[in-house]
């Protein structure tokens, strides 16, 4: 089971520029990203810091709804301005769990962008993140 919180932390290139991040098992999540994928992430806003954008009114949808296994794409990650958003998950509640299936970059983002790629490109062999349902809940409500 993986943990999931949420952090103050600083931009890099503004110290003072104080926001919260997504912290998965103790790391920042978009650090983690970055590290494992550095092709996908080294040119253009993929070589930026994002802000999370993964909203509470996506993470509530199972809040009070008997629906069992609802499976929804939402975006986690966006620009500094909040008009951009560049990463989504495939995010699915069960009963006890919330997991995270696959991750996704938008493409119109992508530097070496081809008129017929579709609107997502999932990251490859993305290993699934499973979070306690209370406490994912409890993170972004």
């Amino acid at each position: 089971m993986n943990t999931i919180e949420m952090r103050n932390t600083h931009l890099k290139s503004d110290k003072n520029a104080l926001y919260k991040d997504i912290y998965v098992d103790g790391v920042p999540f978009q650090a983690s990203l970055k590290k494992r994928y550095p092709l996908q992430f080294s040119t253009g806003r993929y070589d930026e810091e994002f802000i999370p954008r993964l909203m509470s009114k996506w993470n509530s949808i199972n809040h009070n709804s008997k629906l069992q296994n609802l499976n929804f794409i939402a975006p986690i990650y966006g620009c500094h301005d909040n008009c951009c958003m560049y990463l989504f998950a495939e995010i699915e509640y069960t009963e006890a769990h919330v997991k995270w299936l696959r991750i996704a970059q938008d493409s119109s983002y992508l530097s070496l962008r081809d008129n017929e790629m579709e609107p997502l490109v999932w990251l490859n062999d993305f290993q699934n993140l499973v979070f306690d349902k209370s406490e994912y809940q409890q993170v972004f409500s």
